[in-house]
């Protein structure tokens, strides 16, 4: 009996909370009447046109900056790296499109998330199968076909530091608009028997020519830049200088533009500038697209990463 009187209360407790919630939507969709905008059929409270990333918050940070994915998020795609968030402050990176010619796997390890941010990515492949299947087709500008392929493995380390920008006059300014990374890589090739293999002929394969043949180090420095445009719509760009064991130094420009279709899917576009002095040409440009596929949760920089510590 003493029971009673508690439950009617926490019934009218939660009665008012419901009517208040509903004279709250009611006169959000009167005040949006008023003013001429749509309503979200599916949540009355979101307008419709909302941003297509609102319920993603992750979508700058690409593969190249030093953000690291939270414990099962990633994302899936063919031109650029994969990404999955194995635990705090781990993410694992592979290069699916090329798997095939060149198996990777990499760790990425992320150290701070304050003002910069700083992280480290480590890696293993092997070009054996790509030389194969090059030599298989006579293609003489990568590798000749009287030439003895030995078995090769590369390691890479590289060193990436990114610095957000966020927008100020914003509600929630832990977002940012804009992150400019830098980075530094040094890839290594070992070979495992007498290695006859000779400087690649052919742009960025030739820029990759002591890495890819077991023949000694590659170093790799680089400026990226991630931006949002819009709420759906990012734009991605990086240089790249390659130097080491080789011939000649090279550079790198790639630009993309990224759609974002909806939280889970995105499609991408753009070119891959290479310059050098390759027995082709000097210059060559290669288009490039690309589809995404997200997945995880949705994931709240501004109270995981910039409020609290994260290592």
């Amino acid at each position: 009996m003493a029971l009673f009187p508690c439950e009617s209360e926490a019934q009218i407790r939660l009665f008012k909370k419901k009517s208040q919630a509903v004279k709250a939507t009611r006169k959000l969709e009167k005040r949006r009447k008023t003013t001429g905008q749509k309503t979200n059929f599916f949540n009355p409270l979101q307008p419709m046109g909302e941003p297509r990333n609102n319920d993603r918050d992750d979508f700058i940070w690409s593969d190249g900056t030093a953000y690291i994915s939270t414990k099962g998020n990633g994302n899936v795609s063919i031109t650029t790296p994969s990404r999955l968030g194995i635990t705090s402050g781990y993410e694992l990176q592979s290069l699916l499109g090329a798997d095939y010619w060149v198996p990777n796997i990499m760790l990425k390890k992320g150290w701070q998330a304050k003002t910069w941010w700083w992280a480290s990515r480590h890696g293993i492949y092997s070009a054996l199968p790509g030389l194969d299947w090059a030599q298989r087709r006579g293609i003489q500008s990568i590798v000749d076909s009287t030439t003895e392929i030995p078995p090769i493995i590369t390691l890479r380390n590289e060193l990436m530091v990114s610095r957000p920008f966020l927008n100020t006059l914003a509600c929630n300014s832990k977002i940012p608009y804009l992150v400019l990374s830098a980075a530094v890589a040094a890839d290594y090739g070992f070979s495992f028997k007498k290695n006859e293999l000779v400087q690649i002929r052919e742009h960025l394969a030739g820029s990759r020519y002591p890495s890819l043949t077991g023949n000694g180090l590659l170093m790799t420095m680089r400026l990226q830049a991630d931006a949002n445009l819009t709420d759906a719509l990012l734009i991605r760009g990086n240089l790249k200088y390659l130097m080491g064991e080789m011939r000649y130094n090279a550079f790198e420009h790639e630009a993309r533009v990224e759609y974002l279709l909806s939280s889970r899917a995105s499609v991408s576009g753009g070119y891959i500038l290479s310059v050098g002095k390759y027995a082709s040409s000097t210059f060559l440009i290669l288009p490039f697209v690309d589809v995404c596929f997200y997945f995880g949760r949705k994931t709240h920089v501004s109270s995981r990463l910039f409020e609290q510590p994260m290592y």
